[in-house]
């Protein structure tokens, strides 16, 4: 098993737009209706040109399984994270764990080890429960809702993770699938 967490690029496009318009992952986002190809095109436009915004793709054995995006990347050292998985990701309780825990691994070494950020913060709908408990199991604690724009107008769990949780992490038994992960820029 070869495991790339690679930039996502001009010919993932349309991919990327197929994959979040399937219905399991549209339940989860804070947007749930479908996004017509239009409006992706002009997203995808936009963000993939703007330096406050990242979207990396993991992939096992040459197959996209999940989609990451980091946004509002600010000077001050925190940015947004938020993922997803692909259709192709594993749907058997042991290899879909495992693979999560790589996707969580991948996500964090990205922010804390190449993007060099102090904090990274996600929002989670509270009915999507296993997410909840995953991040928690990793170290991401609750903090002020205020931080989100989102925060009023959907029941959301806001969480951080700071540099100093990812560095203890990192040196633990936890972490050490961490290594078979090839992180490119």
């Amino acid at each position: 098993m070869t495991l790339v967490f690679r930039p996502a690029r001009e010919s993932d496009k349309w991919n990327v737009h197929a994959w979040r318009n399937a219905p399991k992952v549209r339940e989860a986002m804070l947007t749930q209706h479908e996004i017509s190809k239009s409006d992706h095109d002009g997203w995808w436009g936009r963000k993939m040109v703007d330096p406050s915004f990242r979207m990396m793709l993991l992939e096992e054995d040459g197959v996209a399984k999940a989609v990451q995006i980091y946004f509002d990347i600010e000077e001050s050292g925190s940015a947004w994270w938020a993922f997803y998985f692909t259709p192709h990701a594993p749907e058997d309780m042991g290899p879909m764990m495992r693979f999560w825990k790589a996707t969580e691994l991948a996500g964090l070494s990205y922010a804390f080890d190449h993007l060099k950020r102090d904090r990274l913060i996600i929002e989670v709908l509270r009915s999507n429960a296993g997410v909840l408990n995953w991040h928690k199991r990793f170290g991401f604690k609750p903090c002020d809702p205020e931080v989100s724009k989102n925060a009023n107008d959907f029941d959301l769990e806001v969480m951080d993770y700071n540099r100093s949780a990812y560095v203890e992490m990192r040196d633990t038994r936890w972490a050490k699938d961490l290594t078979e992960i090839q992180i490119g820029e």
